[in-house]
């Protein structure tokens, strides 16, 4: 049996079905961290933005990595991004947004959200546990930046 064509409604449904089973595929071919638990690899993102965190200690300066991927073998990564505390080996570098990064990252369980607290003081499950980087990088290469039109190239390891 086959279906009358009618128009641009039926094109802009076609369109939104494909998106639809395009990103689901992706999604099954994208690379999970859990398989790699305990391991040390190098991946490489693009700086996304900056931002800080309310800690216990105060607050921290974090940066956001978006687009991930595994460097060996180019597969995206199941989560899409990850914040990183600013530490020294992300300070030594001029870091701007839509800056590629390299860096190397033991993969291991962590927390992400926030400590909410209820009005009675208690805390309020706002964290969760993941499988992600941590807060540290064993190494960080600074590849170029396509936002800003420079070309750079910075290699910083951790002692």
């Amino acid at each position: 049996m086959s279906r009358t064509f009618r128009g641009p409604s039926d094109l802009k449904a076609i369109r939104s079905r494909n998106q639809i089973l395009h990103s689901q595929a992706a999604l099954r071919r994208a690379l999970c961290l859990s398989s790699m638990h305990g391991e040390v690899h190098r991946f490489e993102g693009v700086i996304d933005r900056f931002g800080s965190a309310i800690k216990s200690t105060g607050i921290i300066q974090t940066v956001c990595v978006r687009d991930l991927r595994h460097c060996r073998t180019g597969q995206h990564l199941s989560i899409d991004h990850w914040w990183f505390r600013l530490r020294q080996e992300w300070m030594l570098v001029p870091l701007m947004p839509g800056d590629q990064v390299m860096f190397t990252a033991k993969i291991q369980r962590c927390s992400k959200g926030w400590n909410l607290v209820e009005e009675d003081g208690s805390l309020a499950a706002g964290r969760y546990q993941v499988m992600g980087f941590g807060s540290r990088v064993r190494d960080l290469v600074v590849k170029s930046s396509l936002a800003n039109g420079r070309s750079h190239s910075f290699h910083v390891a951790r002692h």
